[in-house]
């Protein structure tokens, strides 16, 4: 009896394994991170700049563009260094304990990290205290993670 729970455990597992691996780390409506825009122009340019679809690489699920080549270049080449935190999703909703989209528009660099917020409005209020926001966050986001 035993020998068969396992067996079906291992079935079950095999079976799910490549739908939970598809399954992107970031906020990626149709399959694309930040809505299509390049992350390291944030960081490079200082303001949301839209990628090529030309300039493109699949990381954590998602598929990254790039406004340039040597910007995929300096992705490929650490990747976490650009990346958005919290996958992309809303920062204050994070520090919230929510699951919000991101707007990639309304953004922020705290601390050489990239920091995306719903709207506008919110971006307002994280701003007034990014610091305890992100320490809020830090915390909320390895259980919101999991879901």
């Amino acid at each position: 009896m035993r020998v068969l729970a396992i067996l079906i455990t291992v079935i079950l597992f095999g079976l799910v394994r490549p739908v939970l691996a598809e399954q992107s780390a970031f906020h990626a409506p149709n399959g694309v991170a930040l809505q299509g825009y390049d992350t390291v122009a944030y960081f490079t340019r200082h303001e949301a700049t839209r990628g090529h679809s030309d300039k493109k690489i699949m990381w954590k699920g998602a598929i990254w563009y790039f406004a340039s080549t040597e910007n995929l270049q300096r992705f490929e080449a650490n990747p976490r260094a650009y990346a958005p935190r919290y996958g992309g999703h809303c920062a204050y909703g994070v520090s919230r304990g929510l699951l919000v989209s991101g707007d990639p528009l309304n953004w922020q660099i705290v601390g050489g990290r990239l920091y995306v917020m719903h709207d506008e409005r919110i971006l307002q209020e994280w701003s007034q205290e990014s610091e305890a926001n992100i320490q809020k966050a830090n915390l909320n986001w390895p259980a919101l993670y999991k879901r």
